[in-house]
């Protein structure tokens, strides 16, 4: 059976820099869907960049990170 447990929202970007805009975007599929997981993967200018967005009793944690290897 799904659960809304075992979906996850995968924003995929390719642009300078994860920006505000991308964070509220993925935020609003959070709280229109009711998923508590989202991810943004950028592949821009700098190799890959990723932020992990959770949804947790109404509240919002967004943890970035900066990947150790860049795209050639």
């Amino acid at each position: 059976m799904d659960t809304n447990e075992d979906k996850i929202i995968l924003e995929l970007k390719s642009v300078e820099e994860i920006i505000n805009t991308h964070r509220s975007q993925a935020l609003n599929y959070l709280k229109a869907t009711r998923l508590t997981l989202a991810i943004i993967l950028n592949f821009g200018k700098n190799g890959l960049e990723h932020e992990r967005l959770v949804q947790q009793n109404g509240f919002f944690n967004i943890c970035v990170n900066l990947c150790s290897f860049v795209a050639k």
